[in-house]
């Protein structure tokens, strides 16, 4: 009990990811933004919902900070709703881990990662379905500074009327992540797909019985070089299997 206490005080330490300069070179951190549109009952688009992951690198060791939507209701109506974050701590290629949130009582709970990950965007996208279930065309690849910008149009495969655009950002580097946008992407051409735009265009969609305006989707990953790594580097101090074995004593 005693190592939970001093956990949490560790953890509550490391809230803050404000932009201060790495001190060192041993923590990398990396960020996945996902942008999607919001629709109306009508088909129309009200507004677009943006999404960050940041994942943090320390020798063979992930630590994941996932955003989720907190909505709290008394008697029907909401009385508090707002973006909170948990934190997935693993050692890479093991198939367990630690989540803790510290907005809940029982901040500390050892997690399955397949299972933790399963309703997280960062693994569960599949935006690689819009090139192999309708008809894709390359139409341009354009090299420049080390990256490639590959433009597809997308047809649909009932009447090969145009139905989009996908543009997909690939780099040379970092090729050393096991963090990605898109496994099969990164495969096709042997470098790291950095960004990812796919344009749908208005078309009616007979099984809805409406018109769905256009929308686009952008999914990217850089990374980023200024954060507070003194304070977060606590985390990685703490051997996930060891949390859970003082948890259930």
């Amino acid at each position: 009990m005693r190592s939970i206490i001093c956990l949490l005080l560790i953890i509550c330490q490391g809230m803050d990811y404000s932009d201060c300069k790495a001190q060192n070179n041993n923590i990398r951190c990396f960020q996945l933004t996902n942008v999607v549109p919001v629709f109306s009952l009508s088909g129309k688009i009200e507004t677009y919902d943006s999404s960050v992951v940041k994942v943090y690198y320390y020798g063979n060791k992930r630590l994941y900070d996932l955003m989720y939507n907190f909505d709290s209701s008394f008697m029907g109506k909401s009385v508090l709703r707002e973006v909170r974050h948990h934190y997935l701590l693993f050692t890479k290629d093991s198939s367990y881990g630690i989540d803790f949130d510290l907005k809940k009582s029982f901040a500390i709970r050892r997690v399955n990662i397949d299972s933790a990950f399963r309703f997280e965007w960062v693994k569960q996208n599949n935006f690689y379905s819009a090139l192999t279930q309708n008809i894709s065309e390359l139409i341009s690849s354009v090299s420049s500074n080390n990256t490639i910008i590959d433009t597809y149009v997308l047809k649909s495969k009932i009447d090969s009327s145009v139905i989009g655009r996908c543009m997909f950002t690939f780099a040379k580097k970092p090729m050393d992540l096991d963090v990605t946008l898109s496994t099969e992407l990164d495969s096709l051409r042997d470098m790291k797909l950095v960004k990812s735009q796919i344009i749908s265009f208005s078309r009616y969609m007979k099984e809805y019985k409406l018109t769905i305006a256009e929308f686009y989707m952008t999914m990217e990953l850089k990374e980023l070089v200024l954060f507070d790594e003194s304070k977060i580097i606590e985390y990685f101090r703490h051997d996930p299997y060891a949390i859970d074995k003082n948890n259930h004593r």
